[in-house]
């Protein structure tokens, strides 16, 4: 018996240990940073390297418990994984009982219902590294093989759950959509844009209607005003994702769904706005649309995030939907409010257009 503790003991040296654990990520990191230098075929290999470090580790940890649990005294705990740590406690077993504490560093131990299995599968499922696929994505998107870059991101997406941090998921999706937008593969990019906003609970939650519904009334019966008192939206991640689809809707004839995805990003937008100008100022309280836009065009970080988000452009197609939807008072409310200084004037010279002579762009057929 203490033969076969020994040879599992041996078994396991060196399958997690800290710098086998560490392997996978430091060739992910030492690929971003050439990445980051523009050395693609250099990082490209660390990618790789990486993707293979982290289905060896994981492969090897899973083998590693398998004969582990071979054993008849841990075997007899069937799937009890409480009394399975405590013979592996007992028999000193360390580096199994390693592989189980880095495993609970990355999916929490509760997770598991107590159960081996549900340990077992999550330690297979560990082998697939969905940032490796996703920047191996990366290198084929700068060298210009969307094709590829594509499948690629596709490939990271079928292990989603198992991103460390869930706004790199979102991020592959957006690049996706750019990829697709650039394809002309508009019904792609519908989709992948869609499944970011599976993540905003307002949008996507049928519980909400009633709240989502309320919204659009007071807007149309109240005015801008009314509606930014009563409402705000914490949702970042979905900014570009309701602005893209929004727009797109809007150029193909679709406004009904134009202006809701418009109103969506219309608020996110603004919700950002408001919350950093009462950061910065703890007696700012919103009065007017106006008012609070002529304060952040004099607060460098609200006017700094409006540029960079293209938050002129956003109110101007807000308004075009609401038009095209025969809502003209919102409309010229959202145009008149459009800022010049925010980009070059484009958006003003058209909103003051639209002021003068309305009218719903033309329409590009659905592809």
């Amino acid at each position: 018996m203490k033969k076969l503790f020994a040879f599992l003991t041996i078994l396991c040296i060196g399958v997690l240990s800290v710098s086998a654990q560490d392997q996978y990520w430091l060739l992910l990191e030492k690929g971003k940073n050439l990445f980051r230098d523009k050395l693609y075929g250099d990082a490209l290999l660390y990618f790789e390297d990486a993707v293979r470090a982290r289905k060896d580790l994981f492969a090897k940890s899973y083998e590693s418990l398998i004969a582990a649990l071979s054993f008849s005294e841990v075997r007899s705990k069937a799937d009890d994984l409480a009394a399975v740590e405590r013979v592996l406690e007992e028999k000193k077993l360390e580096e199994a009982e390693k592989i189980l504490a880095v495993l609970y560093k990355l999916v929490p131990r509760d997770s598991f219902g107590n159960s081996v299995k549900a340990v077992l599968n999550k330690i297979k499922a560990l082998q697939a590294y969905p940032e490796g696929e996703y920047w191996i994505g990366e290198v084929f998107r700068v060298e210009g093989e969307t094709t590829i870059a594509l499948a690629q991101y596709q490939k990271a997406l079928t292990n989603k759950a198992l991103f460390e941090i869930p706004d790199d998921a979102r991020q592959l999706l957006y690049r996706m959509a750019d990829l697709q937008s650039l394809r002309r593969e508009y019904a792609g990019m519908e989709e992948s844009l869609s499944r970011i906003l599976a993540d905003d609970e307002l949008w996507s939650d049928p519980s909400r209607d009633f709240t989502r519904t309320a919204m659009e009334r007071t807007l149309l019966n109240d005015g801008l005003d009314r509606f930014l008192t009563l409402y705000r939206h914490h949702a970042p991640f979905a900014y570009r994702a309701h602005r893209d689809l929004g727009i797109y809707y809007y150029r193909t004839g679709r406004h009904d769904r134009a202006s809701r995805h418009l109103m969506f990003a219309f608020l996110i937008a603004s919700t950002i706005i408001l919350d950093e100008l009462r950061y910065n100022d703890i007696e700012f309280l919103f009065s007017t649309f106006s008012e609070s836009l002529s304060a952040a065009q004099k607060n460098e970080a609200t006017k700094a995030y409006m540029i960079s988000n293209e938050f002129s452009m956003t109110m101007y197609y807000f308004a075009a939907a609401q038009y095209a939807n025969g809502q003209r008072k919102a409309a010229n409310e959202l145009w008149r409010g459009i800022p010049e200084s925010l980009d070059n004037g484009e958006w003003r010279s058209r909103a003051l257009r639209q002021l003068k002579s309305p009218f719903v762009e033309p329409t590009t057929p659905v592809p």
